[in-house]
């Protein structure tokens, strides 16, 4: 059920980014970053949870606008580097 859902999603957002490429008549194929925004929403959900990718999402797309400069933006997930109590009571 859970994987349905977010293949639902993805599609929504797949679409809306197609919709907002034809509402603002940006050339197809155009992108300033890399990897493209439809790229960027797909690794965000394999790599985070729902929440946290559509939060990585709405912040790349308020990102690109014509004064960015574009270039490689990555999907960068933010990782607890912390000991975790079981390896501190070994130590």
């Amino acid at each position: 059920m859970e994987k349905k859902f977010k293949i639902v999603i993805v599609y929504f957002i797949m679409n809306s980014f197609l919709f907002i490429r034809t509402l603002f008549l940006i050339p197809h194929g155009v992108c300033k970053y890399i990897p493209s925004c439809s790229e960027y929403a797909k690794e965000s959900f394999t790599q985070t949870n729902f929440f946290n990718a559509i939060y990585l999402i709405i912040k790349r797309l308020i990102r690109c606008n014509p004064y960015s400069n574009g270039g490689y933006d990555p999907v960068t997930v933010k990782r607890n580097n912390k000991k975790s109590i079981i390896n501190i009571k070994r130590e």
